[in-house]
This record gives C-alpha cells, sequence and structure tokens, in this order.
C-alpha cells in the first residue's frame, strides 16, 4: 500500500469483484409426488405433476430441467409432458377393479435432456378412483326360507350382493326391491349398510290356512348412478321362495257375528228352546272345534244361555224391542270357545239378536182429562205408543158416546 511522508495513504482501495461461475455439478431432486384419476378417464386427462428442483445457477441449461418415464407399474398407462411434468391419461383403460394404485419412477436431466446433463429420479403415486362400472349381482339366483304364521316384525332372510366397486361407497351400496309377488304387502326389503346385505322382514301377519307359499321377485342396483360404460338392456331378478310354517292355533268363530231374527210376540217364543247354535271351528283343520267348552261373556240383560258342550242357545226371557239394551233395534251378546288345554286359547264371537216389534203395546193419550173454556169449541188430543211402525201411529180416534153427553167429532191433525 503507497503512503506519503507523513504516513497517509498515498491513494484510495480499489473494489476488486470476483464472479465465481457456475459448474454443471447439481443433479435434479424430486420430493414423493402422488396423484389421483377417475377410472375411465378418457386419454390426455391430467392426472398430477411430478417436480424437480436443481441447485444450480437458475435460468441456465444447468438448472433447465426435462422429464421422462423411467418406468411405470403395474403397466404403461401414463406419459409425462418433458417440458412441465405433467402426467397425463395415456389411454382410456384405466380399472380400479384390476389396478388401483400405479407407481411411476420419473427421471429429471438437466442441461435440458442432453446426453451429458446430471439425472435424478423420484417415484409418483397415481390413485385409481371408482366409478359406478360394475353392476351388483346376488350370491344365489335362488333363495329358499321360511316364516311361522301368525308372526309379525321378523327377519325372514339376507340375501347377499356382490359388488366389485369400492366398498362402503354409494357405488358399492345395494339397493333392493321387491318385483312381484308382494302385492297384498307381506314384506319389505332394505339394505344392511355394512355388509351390503338385502334384508326382508315380514310387516303383515300370514296365515298357513290361507297362503302356504309365496314366491317373490327381487331387483338389485345400487345407490349411485352407473357411470356411462354401463349398458343394461335387461334387469334380471333372483327368487325368494317363502313358506309359511302352521302353527297350533286356537279356535275361532265363523261368521264372527251370527245374526238371529226373533219376534216379541210372546206366543210365537218357548223359552229355553234352542234358538241356534254357535259352534267354533279349529283354525288349521276349518272344521268344528274339538276338545272345547263353551261359556257366556257379555250379556248385559241377561237374555241367553249357552250349553257348554254343544253351544246350543237359548232363551232366558221374552226378547223386548223395546228394550233399553238394544241398538237400533239389535241385542248383543258374547259367546266364549275355551280349549281344555294348559295353557288355555279362547275365541269371543258375538250373537246378534234382531228384534221384530210386535204390536204389543196400546196407544194411550197423553192427558187423560183436558179442561175447555166455555167459548171454546175445539180441543187437541195426543196418544202415544211404544211400539214402532207400523204397530204405532197413525191412530184412528173415536168418542165414546155412550159415556159422553155432548156431541163430539174428530177430524185428524198429523196422525197422533
Amino acid at each position: 500500500m503507497a503512503k506519503f511522508l507523513n504516513g497517509t495513504r498515498a491513494e484510495k482501495d480499489i473494489e476488486l469483484r470476483i464472479v465465481v461461475e457456475d459448474e454443471n455439478d447439481c443433479a435434479p431432486v424430486f420430493n414423493l409426488t402422488t396423484g389421483a384419476v377417475y377410472e375411465w378417464s378418457s386419454t390426455a386427462t391430467f392426472a398430477t405433476t411430478a417436480i424437480a428442483t436443481d441447485a444450480d445457477q437458475e435460468g441456465t441449461l444447468h438448472a433447465k430441467i426435462a422429464y421422462s418415464i423411467v418406468k411405470q407399474h403395474p403397466e404403461e398407462m401414463f406419459y409425462i409432458n418433458p417440458q412441465t411434468g405433467g402426467l397425463y391419461v395415456m389411454k382410456n383403460a384405466l380399472d380400479r377393479e384390476k389396478h388401483d394404485t400405479y407407481t411411476l419412477i420419473v427421471k429429471g436431466t438437466d442441461m435440458n435432456g442432453a446426453v451429458d446433463g446430471n439425472s435424478g429420479t423420484g417415484t409418483v403415486t397415481i390413485s385409481i378412483l371408482d366409478v359406478n362400472d360394475n353392476v351388483p349381482t346376488l350370491k344365489s339366483a335362488y333363495y329358499e326360507c321360511s316364516v311361522e304364521e301368525n308372526t309379525v316384525n321378523v327377519e325372514v332372510v339376507r340375501i347377499q350382493a356382490i359388488d366389485m366397486d369400492q366398498k362402503y361407497t354409494d357405488n358399492w351400496l345395494a339397493i333392493f326391491t321387491i318385483v312381484s309377488g308382494n302385492e297384498a304387502g307381506y314384506f319389505s326389503i332394505s339394505t344392511d349398510n355394512k355388509t351390503n346385505e338385502g334384508i326382508v322382514i315380514l310387516k303383515k301377519e300370514l296365515d298357513y290356512e290361507d297362503l302356504k307359499e309365496i314366491s317373490l321377485q327381487v331387483s338389485v342396483t345400487n345407490k349411485a348412478e352407473y357411470h356411462s360404460s354401463v349398458v343394461i338392456t335387461e334387469t334380471k331378478t333372483y327368487t325368494i321362495h317363502v313358506s309359511v310354517i302352521n302353527q297350533p292355533e286356537g279356535p275361532r268363530f265363523k261368521p264372527a257375528v251370527k245374526v238371529i231374527t226373533i219376534s216379541e210376540e210372546h206366543s210365537s217364543i218357548t223359552l229355553n228352546k234352542v234358538i241356534t247354535r254357535y259352534v267354533a271351528i279349529d283354525s288349521d283343520t276349518l272344521l268344528n272345534a274339538t276338545n272345547v267348552r263353551y261359556a257366556k261373556g257379555q250379556d248385559v240383560d241377561n237374555w241367553l244361555n249357552i250349553d257348554g258342550k254343544t253351544a246350543d242357545i237359548r232363551l232366558n226371557k221374552i226378547p223386548d224391542y223395546e228394550s233399553k239394551f238394544l241398538i237400533n233395534g239389535t241385542y248383543y251378546a258374547h259367546i266364549i270357545c275355551i280349549t281344555n288345554e294348559v295353557p288355555a286359547k279362547t275365541a269371543t264371537g258375538t250373537i246378534a239378536i234382531q228384534v221384530k216389534d210386535f204390536n204389543d203395546h196400546c196407544p194411550v193419550l197423553m192427558h187423560q182429562s183436558q179442561t175447555l173454556c166455555y167459548e171454546d169449541h175445539v180441543v187437541y188430543v195426543t196418544a202415544v205408543d211404544k211400539d214402532h211402525f207400523p204397530n204405532a201411529e197413525p191412530f184412528g180416534f173415536k168418542v165414546d158416546t155412550v159415556r159422553t153427553k155432548e156431541s163430539w167429532s174428530f177430524e185428524p191433525l198429523n196422525g197422533n
């Protein structure tokens, strides 16, 4: 450093800039890359982008990366844009049910891919997303099952759906429909979302004596709409054959209400004479019930008596059409049939006695005496009768001329 004699600096410092030229000594580096694309995607559908970085000088060939695919597993289904690293579907053949994941080894070469460029590799994982491209089927084409009569809200059978789409998605979830055989509404069918089974439930009681077997036709589809690649020309149905199991049943009355008609006329009735027989039937054989006994249930005015062995019914009293216990001219009583077993079964039937009115009541005047003023010339006379039409009004009136001093005449007013 030059100085004056007095020791001061003779010149200023000169700034010296040294530029370090980049040498292509760094290879491209990849981060783990993942992507996803739907199965059956069309050619050139974007999946993901593989990105590498290069530590060499930015904006030079040392850092300009060209991309290529080294290897694909399990098969070649993608291509790469060498400039951007974008990965795209090569052909419309991705099938998740065949391969749900693809692993690609991607190479990045600097110097824009020159032979003497540095290279690095990375792994790209592409997941194949599910579409509803599989039609569900059932494990069996024919099912046999049974259910006891006189039961309700019980599980009859489970039918397993088979679907290759992704589990627990709407593409996999089955929807079952009873196509035919359930017109009477005995059954319902629902889906177990965990097992994808159809559950057939009995919703109404079946009677073995009326219906011994039922054949149901069932179809199955998915909750999600089918992919455009699925073409269905005909809906397949499956048979569920249900046998009804007979159960020992108690007796029953047929008809449930037995109607008989009796006049209240005394001369036509003999008390303790059989007026009808009301026998219960065996619900299984439909023949007269055996090993049973009969008793009287509700009989509010004690009109009836029943033979405990034969079910013969007799009158305890003369029917009265004017009785307060009649409903619209009919007297109702209940008959009970009881089996001689333990525990006993019972059945109840209804006797409806339609009483015919008989003219057994005389009409009477509502007023036995009436006061008439001297200047009046008219008195109104009204009668009533406990009987009903045609044994009641209109009434005919006449004057007892033997015990009446004055001269009177009647004119009808309204029939009463």
